[in-house]
Formats: C-alpha cells, sequence, structure tokens
C-alpha cells in the first residue's frame, strides 16, 4: 500500500516537472520572439541611416563591419534560446539544461571570435601607414613587429573562440564525473598547448626586441620563462591525467601514510622543476648585485625546502602498511 502511494506521489511530482518545464519553455519562447520581433522593427527603422553611414569614404566600411557583428552575435543569441526554449517545451528538464550549457559556450565562442574578427580589420585599416613607415630604418622594423604580432593575437583569440564554441559543457562534466583527473589533465594540456602558441604569436615583437642591448635580454628572458612554464603545465597535466582514481584511493586505504608521501615527493618534484623553469628571468639579476643575493638567498631557501620536503616524502613513502603492522584484512 505504501509502495503504491509513493509511487502516485512520484507520477504526479513528474509530471508537476513536466508541466512546469513546458510553461518555462513557451514563455523563453515567447520572450525570444518578442526580442526578435522588437530587434527587427529597429533594424528596419534605422535602416536608412545606417545604409547612409556605411557609404561615408572612411568610416563607412568600419560601421558596416561593426553592424554585421552584430548581427552575427544576436543572431547567434537568438538561435541558441529558440533552440533552449524548443528543448524545454518537450517537458526534458535534462535537455533543456543541456542545451542552455551549450548554448552559453557557442555564444562566448562566437562573440569572442566576432569580436577578434572586427578588431582584425579595424587594425587592417592602418595598413596603408604601416607600409609608409616601413621605409623608415629603425622604425619600419618596429611597425612591421608590431603588426604580424597584432595580427597573430587576433587570429589567436579568434581560434580560442572557436574552440569555446566547439566545447559541450555536459560532455565535459560528464567527463569530470567519470574520470577526473583524466579531464583535468587534458585541460592542462589544452591550456599549455594555448599559452605555446600565444608565445610563438609574440614571436615577430620579441624577435624585433632582441635587436637591442638591453631590452633584447629581458625579451629573451622572459620569452623563455614563459615557453618553461607552458612546458611544465603541459607535464604537470600529463602527470595528473595518468593518475588513476581507484590506484589513489586504493593507496590511501591500504597505507595511507606511504600514499601521502608519495604525493609529498611528488609536489616537492613539481615546485623544483618549476623553480628551473625560472631561472631565465631570475637570472637577469646577475648584474645587480644586492638583487642577485636576495634572489640566490630566496632560490637557496626554496631549493631547501623543496630538498626537505622530497626526503620528508621518502621517509612517509616507505612507512610500512597498516595492514601489514595489524595484520588486518585487506579490502582493495
Amino acid at each position: 500500500m505504501f509502495k503504491l502511494f509513493t509511487g502516485k506521489i512520484s507520477g504526479i511530482f513528474t509530471l508537476a516537472i513536466q508541466g512546469l518545464t513546458k510553461a518555462v519553455g513557451s514563455i523563453l519562447d515567447a520572450i525570444v520572439h518578442t526580442v526578435d520581433t522588437v530587434v527587427d522593427i529597429i533594424s528596419a527603422v534605422a535602416s536608412p541611416i545606417t545604409s547612409t553611414l556605411t557609404k561615408l569614404p572612411l568610416l563607412g566600411g568600419t560601421i558596416d563591419k561593426v553592424l554585421d557583428t552584430t548581427h552575427k552575435v544576436l543572431d547567434t543569441v537568438s538561435s541558441e534560446l529558440h533552440d533552449t526554449a524548443h528543448a524545454l517545451q518537450t517537458g526534458d528538464i535534462e535537455s533543456g539544461v543541456s542545451e542552455l550549457l551549450s548554448g552559453v559556450t557557442t555564444i562566448a565562442g562566437t562573440a569572442v571570435s566576432e569580436v577578434a574578427d572586427l578588431a582584425e580589420y579595424v587594425v587592417g585599416l592602418a595598413d596603408p601607414l604601416v607600409d609608409v613607415l616601413g621605409h623608415v630604418p629603425v622604425l619600419g622594423d618596429a611597425a612591421a613587429a608590431l603588426g604580424s604580432t597584432v595580427d597573430n593575437v587576433l587570429g589567436f583569440v579568434g581560434e580560442t573562440g572557436d574552440y569555446v564554441a566547439a566545447v559541450e559543457p555536459t560532455d565535459l562534466l560528464n567527463n569530470a564525473v567519470s574520470d577526473p583527473f583524466g579531464t583535468l589533465g587534458g585541460t592542462l594540456q589544452d591550456l599549455s598547448g594555448s599559452a605555446h602558441n600565444l608565445a610563438e604569436d609574440f614571436a615577430p615583437l620579441t624577435d624585433f626586441a632582441a635587436q637591442i642591448p638591453v631590452l633584447g635580454d629581458v625579451a629573451g628572458a622572459v620569452g623563455s620563462t614563459l615557453d618553461n612554464v607552458a612546458g611544465f603545465v603541459g607535464e604537470t597535466g600529463q602527470y595528473v591525467g595518468s593518475i588513476n582514481a581507484l590506484d589513489l584511493v586504493g593507496g590511501l586505504l591500504t597505507n595511507p601514510i606511504a600514499a601521502v608521501g608519495g604525493v609529498v615527493q611528488d609536489v616537492s618534484t613539481t615546485v623544483d622543476s618549476l623553480l628551473d623553469d625560472i631561472a631565465p628571468i631570475t637570472d637577469l639579476t646577475n648584474p645587480i648585485p644586492a638583487v642577485n643575493a636576495a634572489v640566490d638567498a630566496v632560490g637557496a631557501l626554496a631549493g631547501g625546502v623543496t630538498a626537505g620536503l622530497y626526503d620528508a616524502g621518502t621517509v612517509l613513502a616507505n612507512a610500512p602498511s597498516i595492514l601489514d603492522q595489524f595484520q588486518l584484512p585487506s579490502f582493495v
């Protein structure tokens, strides 16, 4: 009798949720339709003005590009909201939420890509000036390096927008639940790859700076350090991605002290690698005795701490298992 009663309650609750979901979907769809209509009316009313503005000698092309970018972003927002509303109207709240999350990444990615494209167009307007400056010995090289770097960075931003737009949040969440370490490791490796690409995009500017005595050394050191850190993040991602959650939990259950010791060793090694990676930028202090002495002191202290941590981790890692000491049965 009780099971029958709870079953009816569950059924009523499910129907109520479905009904509410459908209602929310219908309301959202109506709101989006209304906003679309208002936007269309405003566009129609403003059309004569915008048409005139786009024909202006210098600003016309830019205004046209801004309007085109705005329309593309608004169309994407409208399309994604309609898709979300239609998914909710089926009464499937999970599908509606999934569509909403996917829409958010699509809108964000599209907005970033379109804005980058607009910025690239605006920067391109300065090409005639850059061509003129190209005939000036030093200034021309600087302008060319800066222009190439800006183009590269804007391209990187556009590619990042495409990447974000392609992300499926529900898949990402499912992967994070099923394989948290693998997902985190993959994310870190993606960040590392992006950082490497961004560093390469700055190459024209850093190569030009390398020709200037003092600035060249600074640019080279910063570039090397960023490249090292990006590699460090990638290696950390590989390490994290290789962690087996079950093995880690098993180790903590069978011999928690040794498991903690292993983690301490890994952390110590990681910090030590990071200290090596930032060496190019700390080496810049060599010509300045006072600053260099302070940097060396901090480096020595950090090195001592990491070495101490590693030794402590080694001691802990060699600790006998609790199960072996008390001869308890293993459940792992």
